[in-house]
């Protein structure tokens, strides 16, 4: 099963439960699945994790616990905000503001090596791109000049010259798989990087 099937088989199941609730969960499993195709195939992170008709049953089980608990006599609703939870947000608020000193540097320390990073990675996919025109450029020109200098010049000149271009000509075909692994394997941490990142932010956000 991929993950489009299994988050499709899994929002059809918790029809029953608020829209909220679903796209909590649908989300929360989406960036699971995410996480574990980093390391193995999609069919196999989707398996990983249990079948869609457990996972439904665990989540609808859990929303009935949480909507059917008994509020004891005198208490107040759950939904009202109680001053303590806006105190504790206020000295969160706080301690985050005091501490920026510290914290901030850091965090712009972890995303200029984040950045470094990914240019390194981009100038090695360069660097094998200009090796590979080279190699290439250096095999076509040398195959007209060497077929030019054997009846021009000399024919052992010649001859030395269309071996150089078929040298260079070997190494072009060698690069071509060096080049589109490297540009895969950079685009795969770029994409890596930026969603890591995303994931920061948004859970900095979501805590604020």
């Amino acid at each position: 099963m991929t993950r489009n099937e299994f988050i499709t088989s899994l929002s059809s199941r918790l029809s029953s439960i608020p829209e909220t609730e679903r796209q909590k969960a649908i989300e929360w499993y989406s960036e699971l699945i995410s996480d574990r195709m980093e390391e193995m195939p999609e069919e196999a992170a989707v398996s990983g994790i249990g079948t869609v008709d457990e996972i439904a049953d665990e989540i609808i089980s859990q929303y009935k616990q949480s909507t059917t608990t008994v509020q004891p006599a005198g208490t107040e609703p759950r939904n009202k905000t109680s001053p303590d939870k806006g105190v504790n947000t206020a000295l969160m608020i706080f301690v985050a503001v005091v501490l920026s000193p510290i914290w901030l540097p850091l965090l712009i320390v972890g995303l200029s090596l984040a950045l470094i990073a990914v240019v390194l990675v981009w100038c090695a996919v360069v660097m094998v791109g200009v090796m590979l025109v080279s190699a290439a450029a250096v095999g076509v020109v040398g195959l007209v000049y060497g077929f030019r200098a054997m009846f021009v010049i000399n024919p052992a000149y010649g001859l030395l010259v269309l071996g150089t271009a078929l040298v260079a000509a070997g190494l072009t075909l060698a690069l071509i798989p060096l080049i589109v692994v490297t540009v895969k394997g950079a685009v795969r941490f770029t994409v890596w990087s930026v969603r890591k990142i995303c994931e920061i932010f948004g859970r900095k956000g979501k805590q604020k």
